[in-house]
């Protein structure tokens, strides 16, 4: 019986040897992407907690914040799948000239950028006036989602370049990292260009028809954004299209996302941790999503898998592989906000409630990323979709309102 017991032992062990082994490049780079993930929200977190004021100042701006978030990762996330799947395939080349693969997915990202941040203005007008919630007028929605987009957009696009052309160059598999990191420079960048954009809004509202008049010219503009990634053809047309109806649904869902959070914000603002920890926890979130989809999508294109109703060994494997990610990381997250929280003199709940929420909320978040990214990977591939079009923007948007809404339950039972 011993001995039988201790086969068993030696056989699990060198099973988890080689696991780990298997996924020793996904461990390596993805926890340094992580890492880098869970930093940069940090400080996105300390951003959001120390906008109390503002929140309170200008009543609904807070429904902006997490489909602005989930936008940056949505467009520019699915931007570094898809330059990281034609590095895969042999087609990328480090050039920015008018033809390469390189510049038509950033020029497809910019027209993406400019014209859903102002259809997600709207949007997230239509929430709060849905629900009956005290907002911002539309026109405020509008200049500071559209500001706030330019802003990000800015900042971002050369990081996505510099990512994706040093990858290149260095040899590595850019989908192990790329969506962390991105999730993060994205969050970090996001809301103070939204203070920006909010602060901008309130200066220029002090005019007569000043914001009403900006706002009107925005919209008008989206008229021939549109048109420009209607008719450009090829790849850029081509990831317009299918992203566009894509993002609109995922904007939506982040818009009510920040409407839960408006229902609850009085009470995160005197409990300011726990806004400092849903930049990370969210951010954490859409890594882990990330870095599953983009790995199912390459795995779809190169034929290791295939769109079953069953998933195969080798997505189960990365199922795993994210699910060991969770179990670490979500606990750090709680308990890193705790310490930061009392560093910077935001109220806490305490280290245990906030270790608490961030795992119990983490696990159920992990779990649903898993059977969301591989049903719209492999969907999205039956339907002859591009996945990496897919993929990251409906994982990550479904995973932040279920996020979300598990961090509103988990408050509810501290």
């Amino acid at each position: 019986m011993a001995g039988r017991k201790k086969k068993v032992t030696v056989s699990l062990m060198s099973r988890a040897f080689a696991f780990s082994e298997e996924f020793s490049d996904l461990f390596r780079y993805g926890s340094l992407g992580l890492i880098i993930c869970i930093l940069g929200d940090l400080i996105a977190g300390i951003e959001l907690g120390s906008l109390g004021n503002i929140l309170e100042l200008l009543p609904g701006l807070v429904i902006l914040v997490p489909p602005a978030m989930g936008m940056r990762g949505n467009v520019y996330g699915a931007l570094a799948s898809r330059l990281g799947t034609s590095m895969h395939m042999g087609t990328f080349t480090p050039s920015l000239m008018k033809d390469t693969v390189l510049a038509k997915n950033l020029k497809a990202s910019v027209l993406l950028t400019l014209f859903l941040s102002v259809i997600l203005g709207v949007v997230a007008k239509l929430v709060a006036y849905t629900f009956g919630h005290e907002a911002l007028t539309i026109s405020e929605y509008i200049f500071i989602s559209f500001l706030g987009g330019i802003i990000s957009a800015i900042l971002l696009l050369p990081i996505v370049v510099a990512i994706s052309i040093i990858g290149f160059s260095k040899g590595w598999d850019i989908d192990n990292f790329s969506a962390p990191m991105i999730t993060a420079f994205g969050d970090v960048v996001t809301i103070p260009a939204l203070y920006i954009a909010a602060i901008s809004a309130m200066k220029i509202s002090m005019h007569p028809m000043g914001l009403d008049l900006i706002s009107g010219m925005v919209l008008i503009t989206t008229i021939p954004i549109f048109a420009c990634g209607i008719r450009e053809g090829g790849l850029v047309s081509r990831i317009f299209k299918e992203s566009v109806p894509l993002l609109l649904f995922t904007s939506t869902i982040g818009s009510f996302g920040g409407f839960l959070i408006h229902t609850r914000l009085e009470v995160m603002i005197k409990l300011a941790a726990i806004l400092v920890l849903i930049p990370p926890f969210l951010g954490v979130n859409n890594a882990l999503g990330g870095i599953l989809a983009a790995r199912l999508s390459s795995m779809l294109h190169m034929g290791i898998i295939y769109p079953r109703k069953i998933p195969e060994r080798a997505a189960i494997k990365n199922f795993i592989a994210i699910y060991a990610f969770s179990l670490i990381i979500f606990p750090l997250v709680g308990l890193l906000t705790h310490v930061l929280g009392e560093v910077l003199g935001f109220t806490s709940p305490g280290p245990l409630v906030l270790i608490a929420m961030s795992l119990i909320a983490g696990i159920i978040s992990t779990l649903a990323v898993s059977a969301i990214a591989y049903m719209v990977a492999g969907a999205s591939f039956k339907l002859g979709a591009d996945p990496d079009i897919h993929s990251i923007p409906l994982t990550s948007s479904t995973i932040d309102l279920i996020g979300i809404l598990s961090i509103i339950l988990t408050l509810g039972l501290f």
